[in-house]
């Protein structure tokens, strides 16, 4: 996720004088302000070229024009990975997006080859020398990039290549950006299992730790951050075809094979389902995936039960591990969240207890980033996305249950039809569903969640009429309504729309601002205004 919008390695200019540190600063200047993305591009596409041409003069706007034009002609036959393989002599690589990107990168560092792509040179600095490096340094994509991998069959080799260190250092990562307090206590204790004289929790002869004994595990602290909004369980994706290599000989035996199963497991766990990374499933499936860890786990987090329970929120301590966190716009009153959260209550007060747990899924969902998708998808429903600022500051839904049965994809999509009223048939409705795993055509709501939304809608619209500045019916058409294009992938789902999209009304509310990483989405949501081709 540290991409610029462009950049150059070299530049090799024609008929000038004299090769002065002056003259390079100035042209430094001028490359670093220039407009050379192609609009052709999805905003989530990464384009590297070898060489491209421009005959045009630097210091006129001209040269950004002829630059767009030569990298967009590059882009229509530029290769595309095949499984993570780039065909040899291409003169420019496509990549659908970072993870694709990260994913090539380590294979190609697995197998001692990066070095020989030209293409990798910009980027081998950027993000290390080894696959560990890049997946601890870019956490927020790396399930995305062990998903990748995982589905060309290059998983094994790549994680083949971790000793246990490397393993314990993302997992930390993970932990870290995804929000999931239950991984940070698997990386403390796997750590404790790899240290000199460690042992393997439970294994024969292993010392018993006492009640008084038990050591203290870093935590990630629970904030009242977005990723709060879905702490409940979700479906685990089927991983069983998910096999890391033996390790080799004298790097720990079985322990550094489960450990490197153990972060590939997680890994497309967290992919498939990002909002699970609080709840008790996620506890549970770290329990079946690393029996050798049960112990950490039992001192760490409750026991899985079959209701949707979550762990209370607890600040922050001295020697506590915070979370990455997003920073969400405030569009709306701090007023508004408590408006809200006293609806909910309401809305829930004589609630019937929370069904059990829902059984897992023996397939993955639909997958979010479906090659026709890769041009984007129009709607008209545009705003919709929007919403997710909104959802985030009055930190909804404020229930377990409801959080559960959505996700966050869900409550997004319940919000937006009810707000609609009468919501029109759009293409956005089918995005929504395939984002949550959820086929489309498929029933939204349980009667749980829909007299939760029945009863809490009213005070999500008035509060969104009063940041807005508008009449409660006048809500959908101010900030839902609009054309735009929605782009989807592993790891980004970018809204692109016109600068004459811009409502005066919406951006004093902060509504239209980046929402940027959001952990339980699991994607970089952005939000793109650009003059109309």
């Amino acid at each position: 996720m540290t991409l610029p919008a462009a950049e150059v390695g070299r530049l090799a200019t024609r008929g000038v004088p004299r090769d002065t540190p002056a003259l390079r600063s100035a042209l430094e200047s001028r490359v670093r302000a220039a407009e050379i993305r192609p609009r052709e591009l999805a905003p989530a596409a990464v384009l590297v070229v070898r060489r491209a041409d421009v005959d045009a003069p630097l210091s006129g706007a001209g040269w950004d024009h002829a630059c767009r034009a030569r990298l967009a002609e590059l882009a229509a036959r530029a290769a595309r990975p095949e499984n993570g393989v780039v065909a040899e002599g291409a003169e420019a690589v496509l990549f659908r997006d970072e993870a694709e990107l990260l994913a090539c990168l380590a294979a190609d560092l697995a197998r001692g080859a990066a070095g020989r792509r030209w293409w990798w040179r910009l980027l081998l600095g950027r993000f290390g020398s080894t696959p560990a490096d890049l997946l601890a340094g870019q956490p927020e994509a790396a399930p995305a990039v062990l998903a990748e991998l995982h589905a060309w069959d290059r998983a094994a080799a790549v994680l083949e290549t971790f000793d246990a260190d490397d393993v314990v250092t993302v997992l930390h990562a993970l932990a870290r950006a995804h929000d999931a307090p239950a991984l940070a206590a698997v990386a403390v204790e796997l750590a404790a299992a790899f240290a000199p004289g460690g042992f393997e929790p439970g294994a024969p002869g292993a010392p018993e730790t006492g009640a008084d004994e038990r050591p203290e595990y870093p935590r990630l602290t629970r904030r009242e951050t977005p990723a709060a909004l879905t702490r409940a369980p979700a479906a685990a994706p089927d991983v069983t075809g998910a096999r890391a290599p033996a390790p080799a000989s004298g790097e720990g035996g079985v322990r550094l094979a489960d450990a490197r199963r153990l972060l590939l497991r997680t890994a497309l766990r967290l992919h498939a389902r990002p909002a699970s990374a609080r709840g008790e499933a996620f506890a549970g499936e770290l329990r079946r995936s690393a029996p050798m860890l049960r112990r950490a786990l039992d001192r760490s987090v409750p026991a899985a039960s079959d209701s949707a329970a979550t762990a209370p929120r607890t600040p922050s301590a001295p020697g506590h591990v915070d979370p990455v966190e997003p920073r969400p716009p405030r569009p709306l009153d701090p007023a508004a969240a408590d408006t809200v959260a006293e609806a909910q209550t309401t809305a829930s007060r004589d609630a019937p207890p929370a069904p059990p747990a829902r059984t897992a899924r023996s397939s993955p969902p639909p997958r979010a980033d479906a090659a026709a998708w890769e041009d984007g998808v129009t709607t008209g429903l545009a705003g919709v996305f929007m919403l997710v600022n909104a959802i985030a500051w009055l930190d909804l839904p404020d229930d377990e249950r409801v959080a559960a049965e959505l996700g966050a994809w869900g409550v997004l999509e319940a919000l937006a039809r009810d707000l609609l009223g009468d919501p029109p048939p759009d293409a956005v409705w089918e995005v929504l569903a395939l984002l949550a795993g959820r086929e489309p055509g498929v029933a939204l709501h349980s009667p749980y969640t829909r007299g939760w939304l029945t009863r809490s809608l009213p005070a999500v619209r008035a509060r969104l009429a009063e940041a807005l500045e508008v009449d409660g019916d006048a809500v959908a058409a101010e900030l839902l309504i609009r054309w735009g294009t929605v782009h989807v992938t592993r790891t980004h789902v970018d809204v692109v729309l016109t600068l004459d999209a811009i409502s005066l009304r919406v951006r004093r509310a902060g509504l239209d601002a980046d929402p940027g990483w959001m952990p339980f989405y699991g994607r970089v949501i952005r939000l793109h205004f650009e003059d109309a081709l």
